[in-house]
């Protein structure tokens, strides 16, 4: 879910570039094409020393200066087909999008293929990969809301049934996001004392600053490249009451195969996999070997993940790592040793055996290496640059669900239904062949999340929408 939330507000077409329309930059056509920045591969390298590979097709991040919208000499900006606020674009589209809808009853249109229902794939990113499933569960998300609209007002148009759907959607996305998905990564308690969750959540507040402009940081998007740690290399396959099924499909086939996901009842073994699989291990600063060299599947013969986002953020004239830990720590940073409040004496070490100098760690580097914060599950340069961004989303979005003083704000009825979502109730709405769940849905089952039915797992009240000028006309009838 964590790529899918990620790709609302930072899609980009990096990948799209040097796969589908310059996968030619390690051949001679490449040395002509400026966009072109392919990384080399020295002789020694402990993995391609053995391939004949000396050679990985990249190019250079798609910005605003190298579409030459903007001087070469202004500080790049990243082109990002996606809105910078979390909106559910991946579902609704950037602009109004009536192919999308079915015209009838407020719902998405729909494909249905062995008895499953998928969001249609003609006018998605072709390289949607893993991200694909989140489209999937919000897009089902949208119309099992909207059949509940429809209930409880019938007379309703297929427009007022379709903007309420949406509505509760987005804010239901808004609610896991940060209240679930975020609150268990980086720790509720450090997320509620910076400001980014309500201590209160029985009301409204209201941290709208019109001031604050709707954007992405650049360095947002690169920092959530450290995930990669968290990610399995392989998808596990459960069944509907946990039992692995020793069977397991590579997470990097997806990148360009989603039909996979379609067929066999996959969706099912996946769906169940979404909350029972465990992560990968991040202690180590080691990503998944398939993930690292493979990265996109069969489309290209081999990918080093890591390297071409080192070298993409460089284009970018990020300061040095320890920079950005003077600016979230407040601590002057004058040494290599100076870090070891922060990570381990042999990440130090291979820092150092990397970088002749302190100040020229790669942002992200420094962030692979350093340990967890307390009370979460990221390391502190992450949290840090994280927040900022989740403050900076809400305080500039006038529209964020929990505020009263909006266009089409919700009742604090309606809100306190919406803060009752969680990524367990919408699986056992919307997932197939989900009867069982474990309620913190992030965590893995325990003696304190035990895996309980469905009907044990709250849910909305959608009364609490009900126009009551439905009930009138029914009793005039």
């Amino acid at each position: 879910m964590s790529v899918f939330f990620a790709t609302d507000i930072t899609n980009t077409q990096d990948t799209t570039n040097y796969v589908v329309w310059r996968p030619y930059c390690c051949k001679p056509e490449g040395a002509n094409d400026p966009q072109c920045a392919p990384n080399l591969v020295p002789a020694d390298d402990y993995v391609h020393r053995f391939t004949n590979i000396g050679c990985l097709n990249m190019t250079k991040p798609l910005t605003f200066q190298t579409s030459g919208c903007l001087a070469q000499t202004t500080t790049p900006l990243r082109i990002v087909d996606a809105t910078p606020l979390f909106d559910l674009s991946p579902v609704y589209g950037n602009v109004d999008e009536p192919a999308r809808r079915t015209k009838s009853g407020g719902e998405l249109r729909i494909e249905t293929i062995d008895g499953i229902m998928f969001p249609p794939t003609s006018g998605l990113n072709l390289l949607l990969g893993v991200n694909f499933i989140g489209i999937i569960f919000f897009w089902r998300f949208h119309n099992h809301i909207a059949k509940k609209i429809a209930e409880v007002n019938p007379c309703w148009t297929d427009e007022q049934i379709f903007q309420t759907a949406r509505e509760i959607n987005i804010a239901s996305g808004s609610q896991i996001l940060y209240y679930e998905l975020m609150a268990t990564l980086m720790g509720a308690d450090n997320l509620i004392a910076d400001g980014v969750l309500a201590e209160d959540q029985s009301t409204f507040r209201d941290p709208y600053d019109p001031t604050v402009i709707p954007q992405i940081s650049l360095e947002y998007p690169a920092v959530l490249r450290w995930m990669h740690l968290m990610q399995d290399g392989a998808l596990k396959f459960y069944d509907s009451k946990g039992t692995y099924l020793n069977n397991s499909f590579p997470m990097v086939n997806l990148t360009s195969n989603i039909n996979f996901i379609k067929r066999n009842g996959n969706m099912a073994y996946i769906t169940q996999g979404c909350f029972r699989q465990p992560t990968g291990k991040v202690n180590d600063a080691v990503v998944d070997p398939d993930l690292l060299n493979l990265g996109l599947g069969g489309l290209q013969r081999s990918n080093d993940i890591l390297t071409n986002d080192l070298a993409k953020n460089r284009y970018f004239g990020f300061p040095p790592y320890v920079k950005y830990r003077e600016f979230c720590s407040g601590e002057k940073v004058t040494s290599f040793e100076d870090l070891s409040s922060i990570m381990p004496y042999w990440a130090i070490d291979a820092l150092k055996s990397k970088y002749s100098c302190f100040e020229d760690i790669d942002l992200l580097a420094g962030v692979w290496m350093e340990s967890i914060i307390d009370n979460g599950y990221v390391p502190p340069t992450f949290y840090c640059i994280v927040k900022e961004q989740l403050l900076h989303n809400i305080k500039s979005d006038r529209h964020w669900y929990e505020r009263a003083d909006r266009p089409n704000a919700f009742s604090e009825e309606q809100l306190c239904e919406i803060r009752k979502i969680t990524t367990a109730r919408m699986l056992c709405d919307i997932g197939d062949s989900v009867s069982e769940i474990q309620p913190r849905a992030y965590e893995l089952a325990g003696d304190d999340n035990v895996v309980v039915p469905c009907s044990e797992i709250p849910d909305m009240d959608y009364s609490v929408w009900a126009d009551s000028t439905c009930s009138e006309l029914k009793s005039k009838q």
